[in-house]
Order: C-alpha cells, then sequence, then structure tokens
C-alpha cells in the first residue's frame, strides 16, 4: 500500500513573506497563514478556531510570493508536510512547515493600482513558465 502525504490550505497571510538567498544561490521564502473554522455550539453562539501554519517554498514559488503576497491575502498553498528536529540547551524540538510545491494568490487586499503595478512587475520578471502554478 502506498502512502500520501499532501496538504491543501486556503487562508490568510498574516505576515509579509520573508526571503532568504542561501550560500548556494537557491531562494527560500518563509510566511505564516491562518485558517478559520466557525461553528455554532450547543447553546446556538457562534465560534471560531483559527489554525496558524508555517509555509515554507523555494525557488520561483518563493520569489514570485516574496514579490506579489500582501498581508491579508487569500493564499491558496498545496504541499506536503515536513518536520524539522533540531536541539537547543539539551531539549529537542520540532517545527512542522508546510513545504510548499505550489502557490496562487486567490484574492488580494491590494489597491486596484498596486495590483496592476504588481502584475507588470511580475510580467517583466517572469515569463509564463516561470510562474509557478
Amino acid at each position: 500500500m502506498s502512502h500520501l502525504n499532501k496538504v491543501i490550505l486556503l487562508g490568510t497571510l498574516t505576515i509579509l513573506p520573508e526571503e532568504k538567498y542561501l550560500s548556494s544561490g537557491v531562494s527560500v521564502c518563509k510566511f505564516n497563514l491562518v485558517t478559520n473554522e466557525n461553528w455554532k455550539d450547543k447553546a446556538g453562539e457562534w465560534q471560531q478556531k483559527s489554525e496558524f501554519h508555517k509555509i515554507v517554498c523555494w525557488n520561483k514559488i518563493s520569489e514570485y510570493i516574496s514579490k506579489q503576497a500582501r498581508v491579508g491575502d487569500k493564499i491558496l498553498v498545496e504541499g506536503k508536510l515536513q518536520t524539522q528536529v533540531w536541539e537547543k540547551e539539551g531539549i529537542r524540538r520540532y517545527i512542522t512547515e508546510v513545504n510548499a510545491s505550489s502557490v496562487k494568490i486567490v484574492f488580494s487586499k491590494s489597491s486596484k493600482k498596486e495590483q496592476v503595478e504588481q502584475t507588470e512587475k511580475a510580467k517583466a520578471e517572469y515569463s509564463s513558465d516561470d510562474i509557478p502554478f
């Protein structure tokens, strides 16, 4: 029997993506998404639970999302769960992140003018083969 490690999230960007370049020249970008779940409890009152997700993306996806995404944008992410393990002061620590294979801005809170400027800038920087979706 085969296994599957796949995550699909549609959430809101909570911080600006942080892009860095490794010594090898590879671009890596990290950002956070929040997803909310709403429901009525037994008393008929609306409840909400928020989950925060750490996202990591690489190369062209990293470059694209770091230049285009803004706080408050709705972002669609597909990828896989990946757990990092390290030790600090003798204590083993863990963090689970989504290693993104595809990222798309579904809805942007930017003004129409900003969106046009961002689109034109993106067209100048990327060919259609480079955009990660």
